[in-house]
């Protein structure tokens, strides 16, 4: 009883199919209820793969995600998160031209903070003072 575009998944994927998944969608919900981070692989996943994310802004969340365009966020502190969730992502849908800005917006974040080149040469600054800064166009 399920609609066509219903997907569930049980178990882990290999990185192909999972990439594949990531790949298909239009769009991410990401209604964590600590709020969207950096810490979250799912996030950065969806990011690099350039899907927009419609979520949620709580104490977990980095401002590097909170003020990017890439993301539309509901504060948790709205009494009506779910509804306003629900809202953001029905007009997400009907904005192409707004999907494809903020689909853009996610695989530049990722390319510019998320992605492991740039996180390891971040950490190499740290160990090694005077190290170049992080090539972001790498």
């Amino acid at each position: 009883g399920l609609p066509d575009t219903h997907v569930e998944f049980f178990g882990g994927l290999d990185t192909a199919h999972a990439s594949a998944v990531l790949a298909s969608g239009d769009l991410a919900l990401a209604p964590y209820d600590d709020g969207v981070s950096t810490r979250r692989t799912t996030l950065a996943a969806q990011l690099q793969h350039g899907r927009p994310v419609i979520g949620t802004d709580g104490p977990s969340t980095d401002d590097l995600l909170r003020h990017s365009p890439a993301l539309d966020l509901v504060p948790l502190t709205r009494p009506t998160v779910a509804e306003d969730v629900v809202a953001r992502l029905d007009a997400a849908l009907d904005d192409p031209a707004r999907r494809s800005a903020m689909s853009t917006a996610a695989r530049d974040l990722y390319d510019s903070s998320l992605s492991w080149p740039t996180i390891a040469a971040a950490y190499a600054s740290l160990v090694r003072p005077g190290a170049p800064a992080p090539n972001r166009n790498a």
